[in-house]
């Protein structure tokens, strides 16, 4: 069962950003400062439009399982944010492609969520 289709709407923009910030970092030599940048706006927008959302209109039985995805994507947003921190501090060669694996395996699961709702 999927969100009506206002939720839709805001989560296909949410996933559109996420594919948008995955390429960005998947370029060769990216600007780790404006993908901190970009991942803060994108917590934002999922705070301001994805958990603003009246949940009145939503099936009952949905509902359970559209707040464990916002629990979970919330604190995927926010380790994302930490990853990316610690990837625009790193130094090293080593450690900076440690970390930016890490920011691509939590991109990907985050895509994985919003697909997963996206149906």
């Amino acid at each position: 069962m999927l969100p009506p289709e206002p939720h839709q709407q805001k989560y296909q923009e949410f996933h559109q950003a996420l594919l948008r910030l995955q390429g960005a970092a998947r370029e060769t030599a990216p600007n780790r400062a404006a993908l901190l940048k970009e991942a803060s706006a994108l917590q934002q927008f999922f705070q301001d439009q994805i958990l603003s959302l009246s949940v009145e209109e939503l099936p009952p039985e949905l509902m359970p399982w559209l707040q464990s995805y916002h629990t979970e994507t919330h604190k995927q947003l926010r380790l994302l944010a930490a990853d990316l921190s610690f990837w625009q501090a790193a130094r090293q060669p080593g450690t900076i492609e440690q970390r930016r694996a890490t920011v691509r395996r939590r991109l990907e699961t985050l895509i994985s969520y919003s697909e997963t709702v996206l149906g």
